[in-house]
């Protein structure tokens, strides 16, 4: 069992962070001063998202994750094998970019210095390792930081601050600064930096990782008071209000931003509106199949895509049934762990999505994959990539999704387009 203290301290961590959550509400961005924006050549520019091997592979940290940056409880059996294997620090903040993350070339400040960000359309904010980043071993090793002494543009803006926190009490926070951001070949001065002072241990482990740059639909960044977020800031510079990912199974991706390369993808484009109200890019899917053998499963369930999150989380019964599918793996429930763990060596049984489009996506089993359970010291059993959403309204289509399809993020329209592409 977990210690009463620290169940304790999950419970006031949460009530801050809701009450937190009523005070910085939703309210709109402030109009931001076009005319300050410099537009080299094009509004349109492509930024290679490269695979960071440095972190190990976790498939119960994965899954803590994600459940904790949406505020969800954690499961009593996955906070005590968390807290046991060292996942959980007394100043815990997790790493929203998960254990296999794209990182991205960004520049900030004058002279340029370049860091290496996860873009993130499960967040809105643009935070990174700085100068003045105090957890220990935080700005050793091969991380690249930003310093904002060392940048003319950066000013500090008084009075402002930034703190993420999640319903488990891990958080975040730091100082704010406007400062230049080049991104491709757009420059953009006075955009809002957030120059993390704490962050977690769980975090420095991957020594790679400088930040997030996050890009969520409408969701408010955590700077108070409220600030305008990168993805106001950007979309009025770009020749189209678009961005497209294109990540890929064992290899790196591409983030564009203002375009859509058609030759990206095969066939048809097919968009779905997102969610009326969304604050992420939501929209909902009507079908579900496993393998070659289940017939369709027709109905609507709400999801989010989140470049953030690397697992694809569904609805219990949905996961139930397609384990229940691959019993030839060996798959079953693993109470410690919180999710379900099949034979290393067997083959686990294709996914299909279908939406009301027309559009039907199949991600490979081998996708599903996710690592192995040495950790638990069962190196033959695996730890699958698709797992349960637990008490989240929404399922969350992480990057084992999006390695299956060519997305299209529409901010003028508020759509999504999917497609298909050659798989790796």
């Amino acid at each position: 069992m977990v210690a009463s203290h620290t169940l304790m301290m999950q419970a006031v961590w949460l009530c801050v962070f809701l009450f937190l959550s009523l005070v910085h509400g939703h309210p709109a961005s402030p109009a931001f001063d076009l005319s300050s924006i410099k537009r080299d050549n094009t509004g349109s520019f492509a930024i290679g998202a490269s695979r960071n091997p440095n972190v190990q592979r976790s498939g119960p940290r994965a899954k803590l994750r994600a459940l904790a940056k949406y505020g969800l409880p954690i499961p009593d059996s996955l906070a005590e094998f968390a807290s046991d294997k060292g996942l959980i620090g007394d100043v815990a903040a997790y790493n929203q970019t998960e254990d296999r993350e794209w990182l991205s070339p960004v520049s900030i400040g004058t002279p340029g210095q370049e860091v290496l960000l996860d873009f993130d359309t499960g967040s809105s904010d643009l935070w990174v390792f700085s100068s003045e980043t105090k957890t220990r071993g935080a700005i050793n090793g091969s991380r690249q930081i930003w310093s904002p002494h060392l940048s003319s543009s950066a000013r500090q803006v008084n009075g402002s601050r930034w703190q993420i926190m999640y319903g488990d009490g891990s958080y975040a926070s730091g100082s704010v600064w406007k400062d230049t951001i080049l991104l491709g070949n757009i420059t953009i001065p006075d955009v809002i930096v957030e120059s993390a002072v704490t962050v977690s241990r769980s975090m420095v482990t991957d020594t790679v990782l400088s930040g997030l740059l996050g890009l969520a639909y409408s969701l408010p960044s955590q700077v108070y008071p409220v600030a305008p977020t990168f993805l106001d800031v950007l979309t009025p510079v770009l020749d189209a209000p678009v961005f497209t990912v294109d990540l890929h199974w064992h290899t790196d991706g591409l983030y564009e931003f203002g375009r859509i390369d058609t030759t990206k993808y095969t066939g048809e484009m097919f968009y779905t509106p997102v969610t009326n109200n969304s604050k992420y890019w939501g929209f909902t899917f009507t079908g579900y199949n496993i393998g070659p053998s289940v017939e369709w499963l027709e109905s609507e369930w709400a999801a989010i895509v989140d470049t953030g999150t690397t697992l694809i989380l569904l609805q219990d019964d949905l996961v139930k049934l397609y384990y229940d599918n691959a019993t030839d793996a060996g798959a079953a429930y693993n109470s410690t762990v919180d999710g379900y763990t099949y034979l290393c060596n067997a083959t686990l049984p294709d996914l299909h999505m279908g939406f009301e489009n027309g559009y039907y996506v199949t991600i490979p089993g081998k996708y599903l994959n996710y690592t192995d359970m040495a950790e638990l010291g069962q190196p033959d059993m695996c730890y699958g990539a698709l797992q349960s959403v637990g008490a989240l309204p929404f399922s969350i289509l992480g990057d084992v999704f999006l390695k299956a399809v060519y997305a299209v993020f529409d901010i003028g329209k508020g759509q999504i387009g999917l497609a298909d592409k050659t798989l790796n």
